[in-house]
């Protein structure tokens, strides 16, 4: 199994500086400044893991986190899936809370989605709202969990789905990594041992892509007959097309 990768991060059109990160083996943005990324590359190992960071605070606070989660994470790549969906999360929730404590910044956080693939399984967690996607036959199905006010009221009924498409409550989220020990515990969503299928395709991205483009866009981008960088990058410049206020990044993989 060969694993083609595409990875583009964008600042956006709205934005002062870029507080979304990556990881996919070992590369991750490390040059904070630099506001746009794009990179491909094709990947024959047995175990691949990759993850997307969206980073909150404002400022440059954000981007301090979702970076630290990066570099963390480089100390998992050959961890079993159970080390990365608890130990990783544990060690990267209190890194960056020591940073707030350190730095007397006020709050920062970020998002966590991450997939682990070893062999022809996929494993996945997620905290926060940055969603995993699995694109089969046509159809795309997100796999990871919307840790926000907003599914909450609809997953209780709430809600209905029209209102959880425009609601402002779907930016107040109930799980990121930034939560003091005596605020919550954090609990990702996970899911593991994904069977994984030839021409399969995998989208993480933060939610300055789901923001921008409904899930029906993202579906015909992927069904078009272009390599998996020309998708990526068409998906980050529909985000901008349709107006781009939030930063955009974007992991895709395709499973040959």
């Amino acid at each position: 199994m060969k694993i083609e990768a595409s990875i583009v991060s964008d600042i956006g059109l709205c934005r002062q500086n870029n507080e979304d990160n990556f990881y996919m083996n070992g590369f991750y943005r490390d040059k904070v400044e630099i506001n746009h990324i794009q990179h491909e590359t094709i990947y024959d190992q047995k175990d691949f893991l990759c993850a997307v960071f969206d980073g909150m605070g404002g400022e440059k606070n954000g981007e301090i986190a979702s970076l630290n989660a990066a570099e963390i994470l480089k100390k998992y790549q050959r961890a079993k899936f159970r080390q990365i969906s608890d130990q990783y999360i544990m060690e990267a929730n209190k890194k960056v809370c020591e940073i707030m404590k350190e730095l007397n910044i006020g709050r920062m956080g970020s998002t966590l989605a991450v997939a682990k693939i070893h062999k022809n399984q996929m494993s996945i967690c997620n905290v926060g709202d940055s969603p995993i996607y699995l694109f089969r036959d046509s159809v795309l199905e997100q796999l990871s969990v919307n840790h926000n006010e907003a599914q909450s009221l609809f997953d209780m009924g709430m809600m209905t789905r029209e209102e959880l498409k425009t609601s402002k409550r779907k930016h107040r989220l109930t799980q990121h990594l930034g939560i003091f020990e005596d605020e919550m515990i954090i609990e990702p969503y996970i899911q593991e041992n994904i069977q994984l299928l030839n021409n399969d395709f995998i989208l993480l991205c933060s939610d300055g892509l789901t923001d921008m483009v409904e899930d029906e866009e993202i579906q015909y981008i992927l069904q078009e007959k272009t390599d998996v960088q020309k998708k990526a990058a068409v998906l980050v410049d529909t985000a901008l097309e349709n107006g781009g206020r939030d930063n955009v990044t974007v992991v895709l993989l395709h499973i040959v």
